[in-house]
């Protein structure tokens, strides 16, 4: 069964984007077949964290029917698959977001990773109509919280499963809010928390995720973790920290 999962987020540049990349690498080094689409139409971004050639097919051109998957597909060193969106600012009127459904029904494999626009608009309702779960990436400030409780709303309206959430770059200073108070607020479950960590930054730069380039980063194995929550691995953390994590998270996620 191919699981098909939205990474949402109310709110811009919480690292949606780099939490689709680096959790759909990771799952593929779990030995998991796994697919990543840029449904972000208007403002993507997905294929700059793996350095996609610019002339590659894209999802736009699989929608109108000028290309078919198989050609869009691009495959990283870690076996995970890509299918890009078009940079192209010609491309944002010649595309209907509710052509993705087709798309991913047409997809097999263990997950399909869909990496959505921010916000709450009518292509995000789409990615999310197509999905079997949701995931949500917010950062631990009180705007990105808000609009992730947004997005989590719209969901439940949907009828899709929330599966949990991911916090991004957090830091564990005075000035986050407390992650048990958030957790309490948004009615969902923590699923990963990764660290705020300057490899990501570096990682983007030379466009390859972090649990790639840098493997062994606060971040990277952080994104393992995720990784294996979602496919029942128990993953055994090279370090203090991810330990630290791991147990935050039971103690976060106990009944």
């Amino acid at each position: 069964m191919t699981h098909i999962i939205s990474i949402v987020s109310g709110k811009g540049g919480v690292g949606k984007s780099t939490t689709v990349a680096n959790l759909g690498v990771a799952l593929a080094e779990f030995n998991k077949d796994v697919t990543l689409i840029d449904a972000n139409f208007f403002t993507p971004n997905l294929s700059l964290h793996f350095g996609t050639p610019p002339s590659a097919p894209t999802i736009h051109q699989v929608m109108r029917g000028e290309s078919n998957i198989e050609e869009a597909t691009q495959v990283h060193s870690t076996g995970a698959k890509i299918i890009p969106a078009s940079l192209s600012l010609l491309e944002l009127k010649r595309v209907r977001p509710r052509r993705i459904f087709k798309v991913v029904k047409k997809i097999s494999g263990d997950f399909v990773l869909l990496d959505t626009q921010a916000g709450i608009g009518d292509d995000v309702k789409e990615a999310i109509k197509a999905s079997d779960s949701v995931i949500v990436v917010t950062n631990l400030e009180w705007p990105a919280i808000t609009d992730a409780l947004k997005i989590i709303l719209i969901c439940k309206e949907e009828g899709v499963r929330v599966r949990g959430v991911v916090l991004n770059r957090v830091r564990r200073d005075r000035i986050e809010p407390g992650m048990r108070n958030v957790q309490s607020l948004l009615e969902s479950e923590i699923l990963g928390i990764i660290p705020e960590d300057s490899h990501v930054r570096k990682s983007i730069a030379m466009k390859d995720p972090v649990v790639v380039s840098y493997p062994n980063s606060d971040a990277a194995v952080a994104y393992k973790a995720l990784a294996a929550r979602l496919v029942g691995i128990n993953y055994k953390a090279p370090h203090v920290f991810a330990r630290k994590m791991r147990e935050l998270l039971r103690k976060l996620n106990a009944k």
